[in-house]
């Protein structure tokens, strides 16, 4: 017999131990948090995680047909592991896609002033902001009769951020 209380979102389990209720988002991204490039079993994720078997399995196929995240699950006669796969074994936008996010910030203001300065050579013109001052200040940008442009430092920075950021090109 389960008894709950819905205030807190604690249900009290088969094992009469208190679980926590997870919205679904909640439960993939603990999930996910527990995927490693080394295989794990179902039962490992969800001891990891305290979450019963049978939810983790139900996401993880959740998460492998939507394909929200990359894994690879490999059924064996008695064991279902699951790992995160070889980057390598992903299409090149797919990984390039995936290493963007996973390891790399995100596009900050500063790095969208530098990419469009590279882009124009000729210069932008800006409004003045605390930003552009900060530039300014960090010697990636220069300030010519109203224009902008960038620095040699700002080249480099402005390439650099294209190299991890390819979308800004559009």
């Amino acid at each position: 017999m389960r008894s709950t209380d819905p205030a807190s979102k604690r249900a009290i389990g088969q094992d009469n131990q208190e679980r926590i209720r997870r919205s679904p988002l909640e439960i993939v991204r603990e999930i996910a948090s527990h995927v490693s490039d080394k295989p794990k079993s179902i039962n490992r994720i969800a001891q990891e995680t305290g979450m019963n078997w049978k939810t983790v399995d139900k996401y993880l196929n959740l998460i492998k047909t939507a394909k929200l995240i990359p894994m690879e699950i490999i059924e064996t006669e008695d064991t279902t592991y699951v790992r995160e796969p070889e980057l390598t074994t992903l299409p090149i936008d797919i990984q390039a896609k995936y290493e963007r996010e996973r390891f790399y910030a995100k596009i900050e203001q500063e790095d969208i002033i530098l990419v469009s300065l590279l882009r124009n050579p000729k210069g932008i013109i800006l409004p003045k902001t605390t930003k552009l001052v900060e530039m300014l200040r960090n010697e990636l940008i220069i300030e010519r009769e109203g224009m902008y442009f960038l620095t040699e430092t700002g080249v480099l920075r402005a390439k650099a951020t294209l190299s991890k950021h390819p979308e800004l090109v559009e």
